[in-house]
């Protein structure tokens, strides 16, 4: 995948920050989200925000369109991208509310 590329399609998410849309998987790029086995809080008090964060993207974007603007490639092979659904940034929605972080 190049830089300036589209993928466009619907979207199966992968984790929290990761999605496969058609044969390509794409890195949602900016973004950190937990890993999908990932728990967190206070001991005895953890849960599961891994799930969590997979959960809330895969509820925004289930049965829409989605495009990826591709930006990078990264040591995986994924491509990294800026992801719309219906013009919202995924990404910035999963730091909006609260299941990842920008860097």
């Amino acid at each position: 995948m190049a830089a300036a590329d589209t993928i466009t399609g619907s979207a199966v998410v992968v984790d929290g920050d990761t999605l496969r849309v058609g044969e390509a998987r794409v890195r949602l790029s900016g973004i950190d989200a937990p890993e999908l086995s990932q728990c967190c809080g206070p001991e005895g008090r953890e849960v599961a925000c891994g799930t969590m964060a997979a959960n809330w993207l895969r509820a925004r974007i289930q049965g829409r369109t989605v495009s990826c603007q591709v930006v990078d490639t990264d040591r995986y092979n994924r491509a990294v991208a800026v992801c719309r659904a219906g013009g919202e940034d995924i990404g910035g929605g999963l730091v909006t509310a609260g299941w990842a972080t920008a860097f």
